[in-house]
């Protein structure tokens, strides 16, 4: 069950996962991408970029993710590194594809979308770009 708290994030309640409603830079430009490194960078205050397992388990809720805010098919970085630099130059890293609802790997030098998530213990605010 997904619950949607006051401060544009929602709380999956299974697994205490925290994610953001709004996509990183949608307030900005509804199209904004980040290469895997620059999204890294978005990730303070003990907000960080989700694994694939969480994003799987997240889009196999139906329905839930409606109470996304820009919930657009989109291509999302995940935190899982899948080569180290050499093979693709700067590396690559798994991504999953919400329309598809499927994992994958692409060079880290991409521009993909961001959300990101923390764990419910953490109470900061919401990063800003």
């Amino acid at each position: 069950m997904i619950k949607i708290n006051n401060d544009l994030t929602v709380t999956d309640t299974e697994t205490g996962i925290i994610w953001m409603r709004n996509i990183m830079g949608s307030k900005i430009n509804l199209f904004d991408s980040f290469t895997w490194e620059e999204s890294n960078k978005l990730c303070v205050n003990g907000w960080r970029l989700p694994t694939a397992l969480e994003f799987s388990e997240l889009y196999g809720k139906v329905g839930e993710i409606l109470l996304f805010h820009n919930n657009m098919d989109a291509n999302f970085w995940t935190s899982n590194e899948f080569l180290p630099a050499d093979c693709f130059g700067s590396g690559s890293a798994y991504c999953f594809d919400t329309y598809s609802r499927t994992v994958f790997f692409m060079s880290k030098d991409y521009q993909l979308r961001v959300r990101l998530v923390r764990e419910t213990k953490q109470h900061d605010k919401i990063p800003a770009i």
